[in-house]
């Protein structure tokens, strides 16, 4: 059994019955690189074509564990880069 990561940890938590009609259903996740092989968010969209996230989650990982996170949770990597 795999341990689950905090990226699926709040998608599950937004998706709780214990929320009611505040339950949310993400649809969408995207990835961003903050700080290079450091610090990752993971932007949470409630709808596919939303452009504003519903929520961000920021970790300190590293690539290989961004790219498993990626793979647990279906997310693309944001192309748009933030100077």
């Amino acid at each position: 059994m795999r341990a689950i990561n905090p990226v699926e940890t709040r998608i599950l938590e937004l998706a709780s019955f214990d929320l009611g009609q505040e339950k949310k259903i993400i649809r969408k996740v995207r990835r961003r690189e903050v700080i290079p092989n450091r610090r990752y968010s993971w932007l949470l969209f409630e709808k596919e074509n939303d452009s504003e996230p519903f929520e961000t989650v920021v970790l300190d990982v590293s690539l290989r564990e961004a790219i498993e996170i990626d793979e647990s949770v279906g997310a693309e990597l944001d192309a748009y880069l933030w100077y």
